[in-house]
């Protein structure tokens, strides 16, 4: 069976654990205190001593210096590293050592969601032969709080070794909540019995935890000190460690990046626009509809009002619909006209949505088993996932997505990798969504879940036949995989999803089937298929990078740029050429000069024909090759 190796002699992480430790320099281990049959944590370290060690950590780390005014009870430390470098494995690490060098024992990992939740589970239950070589077969306890099994809580309470609690915000966040209730069979609440334990909070991702509901949940805690790890902190408690999106990315920490870029070609159609309804005021015609608007919690998908002559770039403050002024709107015939000649008709969009998902899932699935060919027989099973923009899309049996999937898969199949043929496109593919909906039994239903969500190694192994993963949000924060090669958001190109928060699932290096991971920069490579320009997804990078980390987003290259060919006659009628062009005359676009009167002749037939114009979609790949500094 596969099983996953961790490498403990990474500087960076030991860099980042350290940075914890020395926090408290000076305290000394002591013997436990028995507060009502209690063991709770001890700290004597005095306030001037733990800021001392802090602004000489920060000095060191070159981050920036706290004020004394900073530090409060009970005290927060922040430690920022990119996604995909080890997160989870470093706080583990540090909790771990923390109890070794200072007799801690009582730790609570607090989480905002069941995915992250089951991810943390997930990496106790893989490093825990790791650790026990770490750290000499300290005995440890770790388990998820449920408030049908309150007698671990007691366990946590009472126990003399490393206690380590997993519990979502949800359940500690109101006084309605089972923890702050009396119970006969405790005799006290189960908070109160936390509370005198004074325990290490781990907050994992607190940028999701900000709420006034939380922040009161955690007071009731009563933690000894606050420890905050994430990617994306949105408010910083004395960084004491930081490890960039630069340096991940540039020290080969993380894959990189390419984006696979699918559009409808010079179409001003393209940009999304529904109209919901057209309504008759007393100032005239109005009309709803739904756009990409920006709005001070960034790009949202929400309702407008429109009016004759409105522009729609202005009132959206979004350039996306830039040439987008009202020219009509028709509440007889039901439509609304732009006055670049799109039209909108009543309860339509303005673009041909499945026929972009269509091209998206193509590709998605050819790059899959490109890669696949390229890194089987290597030892590394490639993983691909897809974002839905509805649940219902694939969890039905004759969801547009799931029937597309399985189209196109067999179509590939068939034309490119026969070597394949013995795939069951049945078996290829699974879903994972925070509600399964889906008429089919609990026991599969369980399967998806467990799969996708706590069996990491069996997932990563060649004989799991699931290679494709579709979720809808359950998986967009907490969950990530090392071999997720690709990564397909099947939503519109100005969607409320962040895109660091989406290649984040895919950033972590994979691992072969002896569960070494690879540090080959030429395997190590994250495509995203997105239904935007690249020169849009990268933009919008950029901001994000900006706006979280201060630095510029990746440069890139377009690997799928034109080129000029002229005809030669005389190898156009040979073989070997007629042999060529049905390899490769799929796979690409051309632009050609042809007879203008016969072309107009055979035009005009053809067009005679049609009923239904087919968009015109352009695919481009660019890739990532570094970031540079923001400065």
């Amino acid at each position: 069976m596969l099983r996953l190796k961790f490498d403990p002699r990474l500087d960076f992480q030991i860099d980042s654990i350290s940075s914890v430790l020395d926090l408290f320099k000076g305290q000394t281990k002591k013997p436990f205190d028995y507060t009502f049959q209690i063991i709770s944590n001890l700290l004597d370290l005095p306030q001037r001593r733990i800021f001392e060690n802090l602004q000489e950590i920060q000095k060191k780390n070159g981050l920036p210096l706290s004020n004394a005014d900073d530090l409060k009870e009970p005290y927060n430390f922040t430690v920022e590293m990119e996604t995909g470098t080890g997160k989870t494995y470093v706080y583990l690490r540090t909790i771990l050592e923390l109890n070794q060098k200072y007799g801690w024992t009582k730790f609570i990992i607090v989480v905002p969601s069941v995915a992250i939740k089951e991810g943390v589970l997930k990496t106790l239950d893989i490093t825990k032969e790791h650790f026990k070589q770490l750290s000499e077969n300290l005995p440890y306890t770790y388990f998820p709080y449920k408030s049908d099994n309150l007698v671990m809580v007691r366990m946590f309470g009472q126990d003399t070794n490393l206690q380590i609690m997993v519990i979502t915000r949800d359940a500690f966040n109101k006084d309605i909540n089972i923890i702050h209730n009396v119970h006969d069979k405790m005799g006290d609440k189960p908070i109160e019995i936390i509370k005198k334990t004074k325990p290490i909070v781990i907050l994992d991702e607190p940028q999701k935890m900000g709420g006034g509901a939380t922040l009161w949940g955690l007071s009731e805690l009563s933690p000894l000190f606050v420890l905050r790890y994430s990617a994306t902190h949105r408010d910083i408690y004395n960084l004491v460690y930081k490890l960039t999106p630069y340096d991940a990315y540039n020290l080969g920490l993380v894959k990189k990046i390419e984006v696979l870029s699918i559009t409808e070609e010079g179409d001003a159609s393209s940009k999304k626009i529904i109209l919901d309804r057209i309504e008759s005021t007393s100032g005239g015609l109005r009309a709803k509809v739904k756009v990409f608007a920006n709005t001070k919690d960034g790009i949202k998908f929400k309702m407008i009002t429109i009016k004759h002559g409105d522009d729609l770039a202005n009132k959206t403050d979004n350039s996306y619909y830039e040439g987008f002024i009202t020219s009509e709107i028709n509440k007889g015939a039901g439509y609304l006209s732009f006055s670049n000649g799109v039209k909108i008709y009543e309860g339509k969009s303005s673009i041909d949505e499945d026929e972009i998902i269509r091209f998206m899932v193509r590709e998605t699935v050819r790059e899959h088993l490109d890669k696949k060919r390229q890194l089987n027989h290597k030892g590394f099973k490639v993983l691909s996932l897809f974002f839905l923009n509805r649940v219902d899309d694939y969890l039905l049996e004759d969801g547009i997505v799931r029937r597309m999937f399985e189209k196109e898969f067999n179509k590939l199949i068939k034309n490119g990798f026969k070597e394949f043929s013995n795939l069951d496109v049945q078996k290829v593919h699974s879903g994972y969504f925070s509600k399964m909906k889906r008429d089919k039994s609990i026991e599969e239903d369980e399967k998806a879940f467990d799969l996708i969500m706590k069996d990491k190694e069996r997932l990563l192994s060649l004989e799991e036949p699931v290679e494709f993963i579709f979720s809808h949000s359950a998986l967009r924060e907490g969950w990530d995989n090392p071999n997720v090669f690709n990564i397909c958001t099947l939503a519109y190109s100005s969607s409320e999803i962040k895109k660091r928060q989406e290649i984040g699932r895919g950033l972590r290096l994979p691992v072969n089937q002896d569960g070494d991971r690879i540090q080959d920069r030429d395997i190590n490579l994250l495509t995203v298929i997105t239904n935007e320009s690249y020169r849009e997804y990268l933009e919008r990078l950029q901001i994000e990078y900006r706006e979280e980390a201060g630095e510029e987003a990746p440069p890139v290259e377009d690997k799928r740029e034109r080129i000029k060919v002229k005809i030669k006659n005389d190898v156009v009628q040979g073989g070997l050429f007629k042999n060529l062009w049905n390899r490769v005359s799929p796979k690409a676009k051309y632009i050609v000069n042809l007879d203008d009167g016969k072309f107009i002749e055979q035009c005009i037939k053809e067009i005679q024909k049609i009923e239904i114009k087919e968009p015109e979609i352009s695919i481009k790949k660019v890739r990532v090759d570094k970031i540079g500094n923001y400065n």
